[in-house]
């Protein structure tokens, strides 16, 4: 009798084990819809210039972005609306490629100008990001030929 209990309860013990593991090997991590960030961030540009503005992030599924970025150039208003796509991420380091639209404004006008950038996202921790880019902009009477950013978001 003694040796049907200590196997009723090993067959118990062992299913137990067997379907929490069936179980937790079916959940996987599904990223969020939307990831919101916002944060600072600094450009090098040419004649010894350093801009620095504010900056606005949306991220679909962890793997496409749109942003916005608002900084002073010159002291003139200048911003930036560019989207991007991750192509590798591997949870600390993200690496990712975009494009969009810059605005430079001198007096009362505006030059529009396109933007190409490759950029990486190095998680500080859990909510903070420090972000680094390289691209370059083509077309329009202000652009520089390359530009360079950093900055820190804030991801809620």
């Amino acid at each position: 009798m003694r040796k049907l209990r200590l196997f009723l309860f090993l067959l118990c013990f062992v299913s137990a084990s067997a379907t929490a593991w069936a179980a937790q090997s079916d959940e996987v991590e599904k990223p969020p819809l939307l990831t919101f960030g916002a944060g600072i961030l600094a450009t090098f540009a040419q004649n010894d210039e350093f801009p620095t503005g504010a900056s606005a992030r949306v991220w679909i599924l962890n793997q496409f972005g749109l942003e916005v970025d608002v900084f002073t150039r010159e002291s003139n208003p200048t911003f930036t609306i560019r989207s991007f796509y991750r192509v590798l991420d591997n949870g600390i380091v993200a690496f990712y490629a975009g494009g969009g639209v810059a605005f430079f404004s001198s007096g009362l006008t505006f030059d529009s100008t396109l933007q190409v950038v490759l950029g990486l996202e190095i998680d500080i921790t859990r909510n903070f990001v420090f972000s680094v880019e390289v691209g370059g902009l083509f077309g329009g009477s202000a652009a520089v030929p390359v530009t360079a950013g950093a900055g820190i978001h804030y991801y809620l």
